[in-house]
């Protein structure tokens, strides 16, 4: 899937930061609101690195995982709606594909959420 992200997209991400680093900081008055939203845009860097250094693998793991499930690689958010639309899949695979999805796409967001 080419758009495996959802919004915020990495743009948005980014322009949010720089809005962020240029507008809100002011060094000489650095009150506890600002820390707390400095924490906040440390964490969207975080996601937004994991997502750049991963993206690519990821991509390309759903495309085979697509291609194994359903016979053709999904390049788009729009493909996989058509096959969920048309209702051509088997329920089962289409569950194993959306749940690797959603696991993944955790991976990125925030790990921690994965761990026990």
């Amino acid at each position: 899937m080419k758009n495996l992200f959802d919004r915020p997209t990495k743009k948005e991400l980014v322009d949010a930061l720089h809005y962020f680093f240029l507008e809100e900081i002011d060094l000489n008055d650095f009150k506890e609101t600002s820390n707390f939203k400095l924490r906040i845009a440390l964490n969207v860097f975080k996601i937004l690195r994991r997502e750049i250094n991963n993206e690519e693998e990821l991509i390309r793991k759903f495309e085979d995982l697509g291609f194994k499930l359903f016979k053709k690689k999904i390049y788009s958010k729009k493909e996989l709606s058509m096959i969920i639309k048309d209702e051509s899949y088997d329920g089962s695979l289409m569950e194993t594909f959306l749940f690797e999805l959603a696991r993944e796409k955790l991976k990125i967001d925030n790990p921690s959420y994965l761990k026990d």
